[in-house]
Protein backbone atom coordinates (compact mmCIF):
# COMPACT_ATOMS: atom_id res chain seq x y z
CA UNK A 1 0.00 0.00 0.00
CA UNK A 2 1.61 3.33 -1.11
CA UNK A 3 2.03 6.09 2.13
CA UNK A 4 2.71 9.52 0.76
CA UNK A 5 4.86 11.15 4.10
CA UNK A 6 5.32 14.75 4.91
CA UNK A 7 7.77 16.40 2.90
CA UNK A 8 8.24 20.50 2.56
CA UNK A 9 10.33 21.88 -0.45
CA UNK A 10 11.94 25.00 -0.20
CA UNK A 11 13.73 26.65 -3.13
CA UNK A 12 16.42 29.47 -3.74
CA UNK A 13 15.11 31.50 -6.96
CA UNK A 14 17.95 33.08 -8.86
CA UNK A 15 19.88 30.50 -10.67
CA UNK A 16 18.23 27.68 -8.89
CA UNK A 17 14.39 28.07 -10.20
CA UNK A 18 15.86 30.09 -12.98
CA UNK A 19 18.41 29.84 -15.73
CA UNK A 20 20.60 33.31 -14.73
CA UNK A 21 20.75 35.92 -12.31
CA UNK A 22 17.52 37.84 -12.54
CA UNK A 23 18.85 41.20 -10.40
CA UNK A 24 19.36 43.45 -13.61
CA UNK A 25 15.58 42.24 -14.89
CA UNK A 26 14.45 43.42 -11.64
CA UNK A 27 15.73 46.93 -12.24
CA UNK A 28 13.64 49.21 -14.10
CA UNK A 29 15.61 50.54 -17.43
CA UNK A 30 18.71 53.18 -17.22
CA UNK A 31 17.21 56.56 -17.33
CA UNK A 32 13.89 55.88 -16.14
CA UNK A 33 14.50 56.19 -12.77
CA UNK A 34 16.81 58.76 -10.69
CA UNK A 35 20.64 58.57 -10.19
CA UNK A 36 23.67 56.44 -11.49
CA UNK A 37 22.53 53.07 -14.03
CA UNK A 38 22.08 49.78 -12.39
CA UNK A 39 25.98 48.93 -13.46
CA UNK A 40 27.26 51.54 -10.59
CA UNK A 41 25.65 49.78 -8.15
CA UNK A 42 26.76 46.41 -8.98
CA UNK A 43 30.53 47.82 -9.07
CA UNK A 44 30.42 49.37 -6.31
CA UNK A 45 29.18 46.52 -4.25
CA UNK A 46 31.32 43.76 -5.68
CA UNK A 47 34.04 46.34 -5.15
CA UNK A 48 33.19 46.24 -1.11
CA UNK A 49 33.24 42.58 -1.05
CA UNK A 50 36.68 42.51 -3.10
CA UNK A 51 37.85 44.46 -0.58
CA UNK A 52 36.26 42.08 2.17
CA UNK A 53 37.36 38.88 1.18
CA UNK A 54 40.63 40.30 1.16
CA UNK A 55 40.77 41.35 4.80
CA UNK A 56 38.38 38.34 6.05
CA UNK A 57 41.22 35.78 6.81
CA UNK A 58 40.95 31.92 6.02
CA UNK A 59 37.99 29.90 5.66
CA UNK A 60 39.39 26.62 6.19
CA UNK A 61 36.42 25.15 8.47
CA UNK A 62 32.92 25.18 8.12
CA UNK A 63 32.71 27.51 11.00
CA UNK A 64 34.96 30.00 9.71
CA UNK A 65 32.76 29.09 6.27
CA UNK A 66 29.58 30.01 8.14
CA UNK A 67 31.15 33.15 10.05
CA UNK A 68 32.48 34.64 6.49
CA UNK A 69 28.60 34.35 5.23
CA UNK A 70 27.87 36.29 8.83
CA UNK A 71 30.01 38.90 8.01
CA UNK A 72 28.56 39.86 4.97
CA UNK A 73 25.50 41.83 6.33
CA UNK A 74 26.87 45.03 6.44
CA UNK A 75 28.17 44.49 2.99
CA UNK A 76 24.59 44.09 1.64
CA UNK A 77 23.07 47.11 4.02
CA UNK A 78 25.72 49.64 2.41
CA UNK A 79 24.88 48.13 -0.94
CA UNK A 80 20.99 48.43 -0.07
CA UNK A 81 21.70 51.92 1.68
CA UNK A 82 22.99 53.28 -1.70
CA UNK A 83 20.06 52.14 -3.71
CA UNK A 84 17.79 53.55 -1.92
CA UNK A 85 19.56 57.23 -1.50
CA UNK A 86 20.35 56.79 -5.18
CA UNK A 87 16.39 56.08 -6.26
CA UNK A 88 17.30 53.06 -8.12
CA UNK A 89 13.62 52.00 -7.01
CA UNK A 90 11.68 55.37 -6.75
CA UNK A 91 8.70 55.53 -9.13
CA UNK A 92 9.16 52.04 -9.99
CA UNK A 93 5.76 50.99 -11.67
CA UNK A 94 4.79 47.53 -10.41
CA UNK A 95 2.78 46.66 -13.33
CA UNK A 96 6.22 47.02 -15.08
CA UNK A 97 7.80 44.77 -12.71
CA UNK A 98 5.53 42.32 -13.21
CA UNK A 99 5.88 42.65 -16.81
CA UNK A 100 9.41 42.42 -16.66
CA UNK A 101 9.07 39.10 -14.82
CA UNK A 102 7.53 37.38 -17.42
CA UNK A 103 10.76 37.30 -19.77
CA UNK A 104 12.44 35.35 -17.15
CA UNK A 105 13.99 32.00 -18.53
CA UNK A 106 13.91 29.12 -15.98
CA UNK A 107 16.60 26.44 -15.43
CA UNK A 108 15.73 22.80 -17.64
CA UNK A 109 12.91 21.02 -16.51
CA UNK A 110 11.17 23.40 -14.26
CA UNK A 111 7.93 22.98 -15.75
CA UNK A 112 8.14 19.18 -15.10
CA UNK A 113 9.18 19.26 -12.00
CA UNK A 114 6.36 21.55 -10.76
CA UNK A 115 3.54 20.08 -12.37
CA UNK A 116 4.63 16.74 -11.38
CA UNK A 117 6.25 17.11 -7.83
CA UNK A 118 5.37 20.68 -6.53
CA UNK A 119 1.58 20.08 -6.89
CA UNK A 120 1.96 17.12 -4.43
CA UNK A 121 4.05 18.84 -1.50
CA UNK A 122 4.22 21.94 0.58
CA UNK A 123 6.85 24.61 -0.99
CA UNK A 124 7.88 27.43 -0.53
CA UNK A 125 10.87 29.89 -2.03
CA UNK A 126 13.66 31.79 0.34
CA UNK A 127 15.22 34.40 -1.79
CA UNK A 128 17.74 37.07 -0.95
CA UNK A 129 16.38 38.65 -4.00
CA UNK A 130 14.97 42.08 -3.99
CA UNK A 131 11.20 41.50 -5.39
CA UNK A 132 8.90 38.57 -3.37
CA UNK A 133 6.26 40.08 -5.97
CA UNK A 134 8.37 39.68 -9.49
CA UNK A 135 9.28 36.40 -8.69
CA UNK A 136 5.19 35.22 -7.99
CA UNK A 137 4.65 36.74 -11.44
CA UNK A 138 7.32 34.98 -12.59
CA UNK A 139 6.49 31.52 -11.21
CA UNK A 140 2.33 31.94 -11.86
CA UNK A 141 2.81 30.02 -15.10
CA UNK A 142 3.68 26.82 -13.85
CA UNK A 143 3.42 27.00 -9.60
CA UNK A 144 1.60 29.50 -6.57
CA UNK A 145 3.95 28.74 -4.06
CA UNK A 146 2.88 28.31 -0.36
CA UNK A 147 4.94 31.28 0.53
CA UNK A 148 7.75 33.72 -0.96
CA UNK A 149 10.34 34.63 1.49
CA UNK A 150 12.01 37.25 0.11
CA UNK A 151 12.80 41.03 0.27
CA UNK A 152 10.58 43.73 -1.39
CA UNK A 153 10.12 47.11 -3.57
CA UNK A 154 8.13 49.13 -1.50
CA UNK A 155 4.89 51.38 -2.98
CA UNK A 156 4.05 54.02 -1.49
CA UNK A 157 0.12 53.53 -1.18
CA UNK A 158 -0.62 57.35 -2.28
CA UNK A 159 1.48 57.02 -5.26
CA UNK A 160 0.71 52.95 -6.20
CA UNK A 161 4.69 53.08 -6.97
CA UNK A 162 7.92 52.44 -5.93
CA UNK A 163 8.87 54.77 -2.42
CA UNK A 164 12.71 53.68 -3.37
CA UNK A 165 12.89 51.87 -0.27
CA UNK A 166 13.36 48.42 -0.12
CA UNK A 167 11.55 45.83 2.84
CA UNK A 168 10.75 42.48 3.34
CA UNK A 169 7.64 40.55 1.87
CA UNK A 170 4.65 39.79 3.94
CA UNK A 171 5.58 35.91 3.93
CA UNK A 172 8.98 36.76 6.04
CA UNK A 173 9.37 36.49 9.93
CA UNK A 174 7.55 39.44 11.55
CA UNK A 175 9.80 41.59 13.43
CA UNK A 176 12.74 40.80 11.78
CA UNK A 177 14.68 42.36 9.44
CA UNK A 178 15.14 41.69 5.52
CA UNK A 179 16.42 38.58 3.82
CA UNK A 180 19.79 39.63 2.49
CA UNK A 181 22.44 36.40 4.12
CA UNK A 182 22.78 32.87 4.06
CA UNK A 183 21.51 33.10 8.34
CA UNK A 184 18.15 34.82 7.37
CA UNK A 185 17.55 32.28 4.78
CA UNK A 186 18.11 29.63 7.53
CA UNK A 187 15.76 31.69 9.64
CA UNK A 188 12.72 31.13 7.25
CA UNK A 189 13.16 27.75 6.70
CA UNK A 190 13.61 26.65 10.70
CA UNK A 191 10.54 29.01 11.06
CA UNK A 192 8.62 27.20 8.63
CA UNK A 193 9.37 23.32 9.06
CA UNK A 194 9.50 24.17 13.13
CA UNK A 195 7.52 21.53 15.10
CA UNK A 196 6.71 19.73 12.46
CA UNK A 197 7.88 16.08 11.52
CA UNK A 198 8.29 16.49 7.76
CA UNK A 199 11.61 15.61 5.66
CA UNK A 200 12.86 19.02 4.79
CA UNK A 201 14.31 19.58 1.19
CA UNK A 202 16.29 22.43 0.19
CA UNK A 203 17.76 23.39 -3.49
CA UNK A 204 20.05 25.62 -4.16
CA UNK A 205 23.33 26.53 -6.28
CA UNK A 206 25.49 28.86 -4.53
CA UNK A 207 27.38 29.09 -1.05
CA UNK A 208 24.53 31.59 0.31
CA UNK A 209 22.58 28.46 0.32
CA UNK A 210 24.92 26.30 1.95
CA UNK A 211 23.89 26.53 5.52
CA UNK A 212 20.39 25.64 4.12
CA UNK A 213 21.40 23.04 2.16
CA UNK A 214 23.44 20.98 5.08
CA UNK A 215 20.41 21.64 7.37
CA UNK A 216 17.68 20.00 5.35
CA UNK A 217 17.06 16.79 5.16
CA UNK A 218 18.33 16.42 1.78
CA UNK A 219 20.09 19.06 -0.01
CA UNK A 220 19.73 19.62 -4.23
CA UNK A 221 22.53 21.60 -5.25
CA UNK A 222 21.29 22.91 -8.65
CA UNK A 223 23.87 23.04 -11.90
CA UNK A 224 27.97 22.63 -11.73
CA UNK A 225 27.62 23.56 -8.17
CA UNK A 226 31.33 25.30 -8.41
CA UNK A 227 31.11 27.33 -5.39
CA UNK A 228 29.63 25.16 -2.93
CA UNK A 229 32.20 22.16 -4.19
CA UNK A 230 35.09 24.68 -3.95
CA UNK A 231 33.88 25.35 -0.26
CA UNK A 232 33.05 21.68 0.57
CA UNK A 233 36.94 20.95 -0.88
CA UNK A 234 38.43 23.65 1.51
CA UNK A 235 36.76 22.81 4.97
CA UNK A 236 37.35 19.25 4.06
CA UNK A 237 33.85 18.30 3.56
CA UNK A 238 33.72 17.26 -0.38
CA UNK A 239 32.43 13.25 1.46
CA UNK A 240 29.03 15.02 2.25
CA UNK A 241 28.24 15.68 -1.51
CA UNK A 242 27.25 12.89 -4.10
CA UNK A 243 27.22 13.89 -7.40
CA UNK A 244 25.33 11.13 -9.35
CA UNK A 245 21.78 10.60 -8.72
CA UNK A 246 21.32 7.19 -9.42
CA UNK A 247 24.52 6.71 -6.80
CA UNK A 248 22.44 8.56 -3.88
CA UNK A 249 19.20 7.02 -4.49
CA UNK A 250 21.18 3.24 -4.40
CA UNK A 251 22.64 4.62 -0.92
CA UNK A 252 19.79 5.97 0.07
CA UNK A 253 17.72 2.94 0.08
CA UNK A 254 20.73 1.20 1.56
CA UNK A 255 20.02 3.48 4.25
CA UNK A 256 23.34 5.25 4.53
CA UNK A 257 25.17 7.96 2.36
CA UNK A 258 24.90 11.97 1.88
CA UNK A 259 22.29 14.32 2.39
CA UNK A 260 23.89 16.82 -0.88
CA UNK A 261 23.12 16.13 -4.08
CA UNK A 262 24.06 17.79 -7.32
CA UNK A 263 21.36 17.71 -9.95
CA UNK A 264 22.09 18.81 -13.24
CA UNK A 265 18.57 19.90 -13.95
CA UNK A 266 15.26 20.06 -12.39
CA UNK A 267 14.19 16.76 -14.42
CA UNK A 268 16.50 14.87 -12.44
CA UNK A 269 15.32 16.42 -9.10
CA UNK A 270 12.34 14.99 -9.55
CA UNK A 271 13.63 11.70 -9.26
CA UNK A 272 15.22 12.89 -5.36
CA UNK A 273 12.30 14.13 -4.56
CA UNK A 274 9.48 11.96 -5.38
CA UNK A 275 11.79 9.26 -3.91
CA UNK A 276 11.00 10.92 -0.49
CA UNK A 277 7.65 11.36 -0.08
CA UNK A 278 6.17 7.87 -2.26
CA UNK A 279 6.70 5.08 0.37
CA UNK A 280 5.76 1.36 -0.75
Amino acid sequence: MNQQKDVIVFLDWDETITSQDTIATICPPDGSHPGPPFSSYLQAYLSDLSSHDLSFGPRGTLHEQFRYLESLDPIELASQKRIEEGGLFLGCDPLELEERATTVQLREGWDEFASTVLRHVEHHVISVGWSARFIRKALLPSCQPHSICANEIEIDVNTGRGSGRLTKSTDGLRGEGGIRIAQHKEREMKRISRDRRATTVYAGDSNTDLICLLSASVGLVLGDGEGIKNTLDRVGMREVLCEDVTRWMEERRERRGNNLVMVKNWGEAIRVVQSLYKED
